[in-house]
């Protein structure tokens, strides 16, 4: 049985944003959160939500005090592809979302060893 949510009832989207080449955590990506709460019997016109939040260290994000509703939250990084099917989701709350992920693919990366011309790993190599 559902509940009846009243005007005090907040709730939380949280998750994660991680590179797609290794699922690591992205630090300092920008979680963007858009959106029109749902409309309450006496609150008149819905204010518009616009929340922006850095992603941790290990890439984790949470927006906090969020009032029932559908929200558009994107995940955005200089360093990485931003496509709208890595970038945007369309969220609702009432009850609250965790373990949301965005995952973010490198706009490139290089595996390998550098070796000298003995073939043997060459140490600090620039």
């Amino acid at each position: 049985m559902l509940g009846v949510l009243t005007a005090q009832d907040t709730f939380t989207i949280s998750g994660k944003v991680v590179r797609t080449t290794d699922e690591g955590g992205v630090a300092n990506a920008f979680v963007q959160l858009m959106g029109f709460p749902a409309a309450r019997a006496g609150d008149g016109m819905p204010k518009r939500f616009d929340r922006r939040a850095s992603s941790a260290p290990d890439g984790t994000f949470r927006f906090e005090q969020l009032p029932a509703g559908t929200y558009a939250v994107s995940a955005a990084h200089p360093q990485f592809v931003h496509a709208a099917t890595n970038g945007m989701n369309s969220i609702a709350v009432g009850p609250s979302r965790e373990g949301v992920v965005f995952r973010l693919t490198p706009y490139a990366s290089v595996e390998g060893t550098v070796t000298d011309p003995d073939r043997a790993p060459a140490e600090a190599a620039k």
